[in-house]
């Protein structure tokens, strides 16, 4: 969702690669420490608001649990 004077949007999503210069994927499962994913994203979010303080939101995401082949992760 965007406000009425947000004049841009910017994303950055992850997916899971299904080949890699080595071998190939099939899926991936992904798991988290809750408190230090919540910590270090925290971080990122008071980095970006330092640097341009006039960013109006921030949202992410990290997927944890079972993810194929070109899903997003992030």
């Amino acid at each position: 969702m965007t406000l009425p004077s947000t004049g841009a949007v910017c994303t950055f999503t992850g997916t899971v690669r299904g080949v890699s210069t080595d071998h190939e994927t099939a899926q991936l499962h992904y798991e988290a420490y809750t408190p230090m994913a919540e910590a270090k994203m925290k971080q990122v979010a008071d980095e970006i608001r330092a640097r341009w303080p006039l960013v109006q939101g921030i949202a992410m995401v990290q997927r944890v649990g079972r993810l194929n082949v070109g899903e997003f992760t992030v």
